[in-house]
């Protein structure tokens, strides 16, 4: 069985053919999925994109880090500010009518802030302040200042 030199030629060149086929068949639907993604963009164009992209990424960072450095500021100027209010009225006077006494407890986030007392009767009004420093202070408290701190900090 003695198979001619053309005919084992023919059937190479035949799968050669075949395979070029092949080839060219996933080449063209490479391309035409790269014009698509492309669709009317140059290199140039699409470089121009990427660096567009990149410039305004670095910008949107610049940002965030402003923003993270405002919010750190603010969480800061937070813990001195007035966060917890407890106020108690009361009648220290049998003969003055009403609550129309009180004292109301002014506290930030470390528990310091000040207490003051308003204390009417019939001939005027008395305001007195008393400064607080983590939840007690220097100076003796009433029972009514000490409730009004107590109630500030529970509404914590």
């Amino acid at each position: 069985m003695n198979v001619p030199f053309e005919t084992i030629m023919g059937g190479v060149v035949g799968v050669l053919v075949i395979g070029i086929i092949a080839l060219a068949l996933r080449l063209w639907r490479v391309e035409k999925k790269l014009r698509l993604f492309f669709s009317g963009k140059d290199a140039k164009s699409l470089e121009e994109v990427f660096v567009l992209l990149r410039k305004e990424m670095m910008e949107a960072r610049r940002t965030l880090q402003e923003v993270d450095a405002r919010i750190r500021e603010a969480r800061e100027r937070l813990r001195g500010s007035v966060q917890n209010v407890g106020i108690v009225r009361f009648n220290p006077f049998r003969d003055a009518g009403g609550d129309q006494s009180f004292c109301i407890a002014l506290l930030d986030e470390g528990r310091n802030g000040v207490v003051i007392s308003s204390l009417y009767s019939r001939d005027g009004v008395r305001v007195y302040g008393k400064p607080i420093n983590a939840g007690k202070s220097t100076y003796q408290l009433s029972g009514e200042e000490q409730e009004a701190i107590q109630k500030a900090l529970q509404a914590n």
